[in-house]
């Protein structure tokens, strides 16, 4: 699920998230653009991964969605450091939403997230 989900990229291209939220038709249309390149191009495992992610139906997914905001932080933090604080404190503001979004989903997987989330040295207190 990881290894391939940015899969879709390939065909449809990587749409910002604040585009998809700003034009939520956009975003539709390429949620079906998205899907199909995964059923065209992909195994069915490979497309059945692909839903569960979409739909955060497991802690595996929260966590691989997890990884991106992650890396959105991270890269936006860097840009920041570098100067670029426009656009970068949206993208910055954005991700630390997301995350807090995704976490607070996984924290009803608790025993899933206690066993691998804190082992990553992620650990949140719980409340």
């Amino acid at each position: 699920m990881a290894i391939t989900h940015d899969e879709s990229e390939i065909d449809v291209t990587d749409i910002p998230h604040n585009v998809k939220q700003a034009y939520p038709f956009v975003a539709k249309a390429i949620k079906v653009a998205e899907n199909l390149a995964f059923k065209e191009n992909c195994t069915d495992r490979v497309f059945q991964a692909h839903l569960e992610l979409e739909r955060h139906i497991s802690p595996e997914a929260l966590v691989v969605e997890l990884a991106d905001v992650l890396s959105c932080i991270q890269y936006s933090s860097t840009e920041m450091l570098l100067g670029n604080k426009g656009y970068m404190k949206t993208v910055y503001e954005e991700s630390v939403r997301r995350e807090k979004l995704l976490v607070k989903k996984l924290r009803g997987f608790k025993r899933w997230y206690q066993k691998y989330y804190i082992s990553f040295g992620l650990a949140i207190t719980w409340k």
